[in-house]
């Protein structure tokens, strides 16, 4: 089976994909403005030009190194070092989240001060309390 491609509008169901759209569009439309329309004197301070230009370089920057780091890009050095190094970041992540979480200083503070403040936000000593000294409590019990 192929790679099902996306419609042009599926392709658009992404809020970066709209962004990069709308400011391209807001910088083409400024920058023919700019050429045809505006004297010299009056193009010193565009900022609508900076917010499509700016914009969309950015946004081009940030979907580029998205899609470099899942996919292959040809001629891009770099470029698919997830997929190829998979095993590897899956080691480093799992080592760091049991170093960082399950070692015994952090467990330890968590155990003995996190959790007894939290219980008691909770209210769980006075709601055990209203259980036990209810009558349905005798009955279950029995």
């Amino acid at each position: 089976m192929g790679i099902k491609q996306k419609s042009f509008l599926e392709a658009l169901n992404n809020k970066g994909d709209i962004s990069n759209l709308i400011t391209f569009a807001i910088m083409c439309a400024v920058l023919v403005v700019e050429i045809f329309v505006l004297e010299p004197e009056d193009r010193k301070y565009n900022l609508l030009l900076a917010f499509g230009l700016f914009g969309f370089a950015g946004g081009f920057t940030n979907w580029l190194a998205i899609k470099m780091l899942f996919e292959r890009v040809c001629g891009l050095p770099g470029s698919g070092i997830i997929p190829m190094r998979f095993k590897e970041i899956r080691e480093v992540v799992k080592d760091t989240i049991l170093k960082g979480f399950f070692n015994d200083e952090f467990l330890e503070y968590y155990l003995h001060r996190r959790v007894p403040a939290m219980l008691e936000s909770m209210g769980i000593e006075d709601q055990l309390v209203a259980m036990i000294n209810s009558p349905e409590f005798d009955k279950n019990l029995n």
